[in-house]
């Protein structure tokens, strides 16, 4: 993604974590008008093209764990999302 065009999300890319393919992001929570919803569209509208996007209810429930404000939140970033997850901990959003 370019940094210079997001809006919702500062960077995001794709990673390999030990022959897991993972989307590592840097949200923008301070963007005006910023939400999850918004900035998983965002995300998608970035990424969904490659083949790597998979399982896009799991992504999806990933980001939102990550993007809650409330406790377990863990306040850690980058947020890094797999679509090869079949289940997500409320613990560790992964």
């Amino acid at each position: 993604m370019d940094p210079g065009g997001a809006t919702y999300i500062t960077k995001a890319y794709w990673i390999d974590r030990s022959g897991v393919k993972s989307i590592s992001i840097y949200p923008n929570k301070s963007a005006k008008g910023w939400t999850k919803e918004k900035a998983f569209a965002e995300l998608k509208n970035n990424f969904s093209h490659y083949y790597d996007w998979k399982n896009e209810t799991s992504l999806e429930k990933q980001f939102n764990c990550h993007a809650r404000p409330i406790p377990p939140y863990t306040g850690k970033i980058p947020w890094n999302i797999e679509p090869s997850k079949k289940a997500t901990s409320v613990i560790t959003c992964n």
